[in-house]
């Protein structure tokens, strides 16, 4: 499998691109955590933290839901490089160079 080359732009409108394919999500929260884990990239991030920041005001099970959909949104935007979207029960990550 070759690597896809992703293009990413954070300042200004957020921006990635692969092989000349816009990837982003349709829905501005999901547009938003995407921009976070990238700016966060490498590091495995709590689900918690992430329930924390994205969505304070809901109790932790319908946060962890809503968390969970989202993350869903992103990875198919994601599409061909989903991969670079890492979870499990406990941590998210996202990884910027297939080589890290």
């Amino acid at each position: 499998m070759t690597p896809h080359s992703l293009h990413i732009r954070l300042f200004g409108l957020l921006e990635l691109v692969e092989s000349s394919r816009s990837l982003l999500p349709t829905s501005p929260k999901a547009r938003t955590l995407l921009a976070y884990l990238i700016l966060h990239h490498n590091r495995p991030i709590p689900r918690d933290r992430l329930t924390g920041i994205f969505w304070p005001d809901r109790p932790d099970a319908r946060a962890r839901r809503a968390l969970s959909h989202t993350l869903w949104q992103v990875r198919t935007a994601l599409g061909p490089v989903a991969a670079r979207l890492t979870t499990d029960e406990h941590v998210v990550s996202f990884t910027l160079s297939p080589d890290d």
